[in-house]
């Protein structure tokens, strides 16, 4: 079972938040797992200057599995333009990749593309990003160490470029690159691969139906690689959704990882419910059932 509780202090000019996961999760239905698996800090702070808001302070630590880990998620500067044509941040960012930039899978028990793919989703470094009519950017040049590593370690670069033609935020097309070298897992102190990619995502939204799908292609050490994601949210009630999601990676001509996630949500007055059953069709899990409550209190002055 996962339960987050986040506690947001807005103040005049910013916020604070904690968050804490508690996770239940039972796989082949013979082994549970149950653990304090996130206790995170957040902290935003905004600069204004007599023109409009100008400078951005954000960071966002992590304390995971039983406080044996710890990750500094986000923590990064931006400088903000005249109405966010562009902006520059220094830091620990987010890579622009594929559905990454718009689609947070922290609390859901299921994850993207990106652990297959880019395989972090944050890095240190710089980001020049913004906004020109229906065009989103971002353009980044990171360590490609994750969390661990020194300085300049071997290079990532990243960017992406999104067209959102409707006012109402109902479609939206983004294609993204990536060059570079990064590691196999941001938090642990693993190897390095040299990869090679381009992604295509997709994000619609109509009425009580929301969809998302991401396709990814290229090269991990000379060797190609084809990753694909699609989810689906189905609001049947206005306290209850259905999800569903399906992801499948090929490395060469072996499937390295597929499956397939189905669940439900149902938010009550005091809290998000979610829960669901993940089947494995190649690799080491072949089933999984798990269990999430999730709740937040925000404060705002």
């Amino acid at each position: 079972m996962l339960i987050a509780f986040i506690i947001n202090i807005s103040l005049a000019t910013g916020y604070l938040s904690v968050d804490a996961d508690v996770r239940y999760v039972n796989t082949d239905f013979k082994y549970d797992d149950f653990s304090l698996k996130t206790v995170g800090f957040v902290v935003r702070k905004v600069v204004s200057d007599e023109i409009a808001d100008r400078w951005i302070l954000y960071g966002q630590l992590e304390v995971m599995d039983d406080f044996s880990t710890f990750d500094i998620h986000q923590m990064y500067l931006m400088l903000k333009g005249p109405l966010g044509k562009w902006n520059l941040s220094a830091g620990r960012i987010r890579l622009p990749y594929g559905l990454l930039s718009v689609y947070s899978t922290d609390h859901v028990p299921h994850k993207a593309l990106d652990p297959y793919t880019i395989g972090m989703e944050n890095d240190n470094g710089i980001m020049a990003s913004g906004t020109a009519g229906i065009i989103d950017y971002s353009v980044t040049a990171t360590q490609g160490s994750g969390f661990f590593g020194g300085f300049p370690s071997r290079g990532l670069y990243t960017g992406r470029i999104a067209i959102n033609p409707f006012v109402e935020d109902i479609f939206s097309a983004g294609i993204s690159a990536a060059y570079g070298t990064t590691k196999e897992n941001h938090t642990l102190q693993s190897g390095f691969r040299h990869i090679k990619l381009g992604a295509l995502d997709l994000t619609g939204n109509v009425g009580s139906f929301l969809w998302r799908a991401e396709i990814s292609a290229g090269t991990q050490d000379t060797v190609f690689q084809i990753a694909g994601f699609a989810g689906m949210d189905l609001a049947v009630l206005s306290w209850l959704e259905l999800n569903n999601t399906v992801s499948a990676v090929r490395l060469a001509d072996t499937f390295h990882h597929a499956w397939l996630f189905s669940g439900v949500s149902v938010n009550t007055r005091y809290i998000l419910l979610k829960g669901g059953y993940k089947y494995v069709h190649y690799g080491t899990i072949d089933h999984q059932v798990s269990l999430m409550a999730y709740k937040q209190f925000t404060f705002n002055f």
